[in-house]
């Protein structure tokens, strides 16, 4: 598949209790073989702020964001605004639970809006490590029916 690398900034750290505040920016690399359609051939770059504050046990978390998506030829993708609203508990001493709803723009003229809820499970490992398990639930046509998985991340 395509390969993604990210870097965040926290412009607000959210330290006793306040907002935190994170500009991210991505830029997915072409590494997909495109002539078996496992990607496009094309970079694509995103840009989004995430918010967070907690509310006593819970914290409330959104994201705004915007898509660049690279044409391959006869394509005309649009560049979509997405975003994100959901809230994560915690289920003890190192770990949370969580949920969040995700709506972007359609991507062709002829496609759909993505609207997808996510359940997930976050452990952290230590200070630098945290593995997350995630189940997604689709509600139109450009989202998928059911997907899960893991993700692996580091802080440096």
């Amino acid at each position: 598949g395509d390969t993604v690398a990210s870097a965040a900034y926290a412009l607000l750290d959210g330290r006793d209790g306040g907002l935190m505040l994170d500009l991210i920016g991505k830029v997915k690399f072409p590494t997909a073989d495109e002539k078996q359609c496992l990607g496009t051939g094309e970079y694509d770059y995103t840009g989004q702020v995430d918010i967070a504050q907690a509310f006593g046990p819970v914290t409330g978390f959104a994201t705004l964001g915007w898509k660049k998506f690279g044409d391959p030829p006869g394509s005309d993708f649009k560049d979509p605004i997405f975003t994100s609203l959901g809230f994560a508990i915690p289920v003890g001493k190192s770990s949370s639970a969580g949920a969040s709803y995700d709506w972007r723009q359609k991507v062709v003229s002829t496609g759909s809006e993505i609207q997808e809820l996510t359940l997930f499970l976050t452990h952290k490992l230590n200070r630098e490590w945290k593995v997350q398990l995630y189940a997604v639930k689709g509600f139109s046509d450009a989202s998928p029916d059911a997907e899960a998985g893991m993700m692996v991340f580091h802080t440096f």
